[in-house]
């Protein structure tokens, strides 16, 4: 019997109500979230699956999880 490989995404909210998962990690986002000498107005890499990437300001970010 083989284990379960547990796939964990990474959810974020916005303040203009889009979810987005992305590959970026949990750790990646609180750091960049928690960090003051990021300016709330700087722009933020979200990174897809496909490689695309989405550049968002830090303050709109309201929410961000794990989901399996």
């Amino acid at each position: 019997m083989q284990a379960k490989t547990v796939v964990k995404n990474t959810i974020v909210h916005t303040c203009d109500g889009n979810c987005f998962e992305v590959v970026n990690c949990i750790e990646e986002l609180e750091r960049i979230v928690d960090d003051k000498s990021i300016s709330p107005n700087a722009f933020v890499q979200l990174n897809f699956y496909d490689g695309t990437r989405l550049y968002i300001k830090k303050e709109s970010i309201i929410a961000f999880y794990e989901s399996e």
